[in-house]
């Protein structure tokens, strides 16, 4: 199928495009291109953006503090220290906006 791509949110390192045709969206953060099916991403986006980063810190709190959010791949994770945790809550909560607004219009 070809896909015909939108973007519904970006920024200086991560931009986030949906299909217009099958729905499927795409985190691109950093150098990092996850693909995910469209219910999945909603809610995986709706759970990261209501957790807390010290519910799920891999090491102590301090200059080495991180999180692993595992993705709908088994083997492609984000890890992220508090400053870009929150970053990432941010931009999700946006493109969960943005993209109920757009599903919104894709049904009329």
């Amino acid at each position: 199928m070809d896909c015909k791509p939108k973007c519904i949110s970006e920024g200086e390192r991560y931009r986030v495009v949906t299909c217009t045709c099958c729905g499927r969206v795409s985190v691109c953060y950093e150098d990092l291109l996850v693909e995910f099916e469209r219910q999945a991403f909603i809610n995986w986006a709706n759970w990261l953006v209501t957790v807390d980063y010290l519910e799920l810190v891999q090491q102590p709190i301090g200059s080495n503090s991180f999180v692993s959010l595992r993705t709908c791949h088994p083997s492609i994770q984000f890890v992220f220290d508090q400053k870009d945790f929150g970053e990432f809550q941010s931009m999700l909560s946006d493109t969960l906006l943005v993209l109920g607004v757009f599903e919104g219009s894709r049904a009329n």
